[in-house]
């Protein structure tokens, strides 16, 4: 038994019973009202001196989740200026966005036209397993095969910096846009890179992606790339409408040329055959719109016609 409840027990029997003078009961018959009383007293003293019972602990709720991460990238104050393409690959970074064009290659030139844009090609700068800076683009005619058998054209592929603007496709005049989120940039472009791995990309013009993501070109490659970042939505809010009131007549013309459809050919069939192509839709993310935003900076701008190098502020 407890002691101290014994204690307690026997002192209130007895302050109740002053004529017991602090003798103990008898087990006989005639102290059992008082063992009765008494073993209220020692019951009640045992729950007061018992430790109080353990408190199981609430749970704690988790953790309300964290906002996106944006690490912002150093400020760009200075645009550089250069005529030498070489020079390109001594300025660009993981993440960067990069445009090119060609004057007077016709599709290039149509697709600048039609785009109402400076460029025609777009991509993205990835660092490989070597830790090479490469562009990383969707292109046409590149060789491969498709992994349920047959071949078709791989469109994604990376390559130097070089041979994006230079060697390979000999660019007149280019631009380096560099994405003011860090780690956006940096995310993108790790998925760019893995891209390369996957034979099934098929290069397509008319933005078919909306049913097949396989399916590409290059603004929406690089428009993809930062996709799962957060911040693709805030580059290119709306796509272009090439067949909008404001960019009908200007698609028309520049498909007209490139195609060299004689005046005869009406408007109405040159649109309804792009429509056709296009499966119906003619919205478009454009070179510009993915790599001239409010998201992104310029910090290089190159053309060959320039005649000299210079640095100057934006």
């Amino acid at each position: 038994m407890d002691t101290d409840a014994v204690r307690i027990a026997n002192q209130r029997l007895w302050a109740a019973h002053p004529e017991l003078k602090g003798r103990q009961l008898s087990a006989g018959p005639k102290d059992a009202a008082l063992r009765a009383e008494w073993m209220r007293y020692y019951k009640d003293a045992s729950v007061a001196s018992a430790p109080p019972p353990a408190v199981t602990p609430k749970p704690v709720p988790p953790p309300p989740p964290l906002s996106p991460v944006t690490i912002s990238c150093p400020a760009t104050n200075t645009v550089l200026f250069t005529n030498d393409c070489k020079d390109i690959k001594k300025t660009v970074r993981e993440g960067d966005i990069v445009l090119r064009a060609e004057r007077g290659q016709g599709q290039s030139d149509a697709l600048a036209k039609i785009s109402r844009c400076d460029y025609s090609h777009a991509g993205i700068v990835a660092k490989n397993d070597k830790g090479e800076l490469v562009v990383v683009d969707a292109f046409p005619g590149r060789g491969g095969k498709l992994s349920t058998g047959g071949s078709k054209s791989n469109a994604v592929r990376a390559i130097s910096v070089d041979s994006f603007f230079c060697d390979e496709y000999g660019a007149t005049h280019g631009m380096v846009g560099r994405p003011k989120d860090c780690a956006a940039a940096s995310k993108a472009a790790a998925w760019a890179l893995e891209q390369t791995k996957d034979p099934d990309y098929v290069f397509d013009l008319w933005d078919p992606w909306n049913v097949d993501p396989k399916r590409l070109y290059c603004a929406d490659f690089v428009y993809q790339a930062f996709g799962d970042t957060g911040t693709a939505a805030k580059m290119v809010p709306k796509k272009m409408d090439l067949l909008s009131k404001e960019n009908e007549a200007n698609t028309i013309a520049a498909i007209r040329k490139l195609k060299s459809i004689p005046d005869s050919v009406s408007d109405d069939w040159i649109k309804k055959e792009l429509l056709k192509n296009s499966k119906g839709k003619s919205e478009y993310i454009t070179p510009c719109q993915i790599g001239v935003n409010t998201e992104t900076d310029t910090v290089l701008k190159f053309d060959s016609a320039m005649e000299i190098i210079k640095a100057a502020e934006n």
